[in-house]
């Protein structure tokens, strides 16, 4: 303390002392200002970052796990919709498929078909609208009316007309069937 003392406060003040214990201090600051500071500024700016996206990560996994299950809900939902679109590569796979339910009832016949009209309903389903003309009898139209409906496919009887006529002695039914179905080129 007293040599401090000497140097500072003493009659004669010795610059080269004064040079070489200011020169440490000096030092000390201009590394403290330059590389201390800087560093500490660097960081406390990543740890708050950190802590930032450490909260966005607890919040991204809660809505992930709250998004697993509505996910699960709706891949079920398309699973349900695909089962009951019809998926080919044409949609003359729905007349193949209505055909085959036609051909097991002996009472009916599929006299002929087209395809009156496609439309888009979204880039992978289309409604397609079919002309279906059947002959036979009552029965057999009634016994196709009732797989059509318990049919887990998505069909749609828009128009159905029945006409009778007679041939030889019996009568026999024309009916004429216009139904809408979904279509899928793939799978959903």
């Amino acid at each position: 303390m007293r040599f401090i003392r000497r140097i500072f406060l003493g009659d004669k003040i010795n610059r080269s002392s004064l040079f070489w214990w200011g020169l440490p201090v000096i030092a000390t600051l201009v590394v403290f200002f330059m590389v201390t500071w800087p560093a500490w500024q660097s960081y406390r700016l990543k740890r708050d970052l950190y802590q930032e996206k450490l909260e966005l990560l607890v919040k991204y996994q809660a809505k992930l796990s709250q998004s697993k299950s509505d996910f699960k809900k709706e891949l079920s939902k398309g699973q349900k919709l695909e089962k009951k679109i019809f998926i080919g590569l044409d949609p003359y796979i729905i007349v193949s498929e209505l055909e085959k339910e036609i051909d097991a009832i002996p009472e009916l016949s599929l006299r002929s078909f087209r395809i009156i009209k496609r439309e888009n309903l979204t880039d992978q389903i289309q409604k397609v609208k079919l002309l279906l003309i059947l002959d036979g009898d009552i029965k057999g139209l009634l016994n196709f009316l009732d797989k059509l409906s318990k049919s887990n496919k998505a069909l749609h009887i828009s128009r159905l007309t029945i006409i009778s006529r007679r041939y030889r002695s019996d009568y026999i039914l024309s009916v004429n069937l216009e139904i809408e179905a979904l279509y899928s080129v793939k799978r959903l």
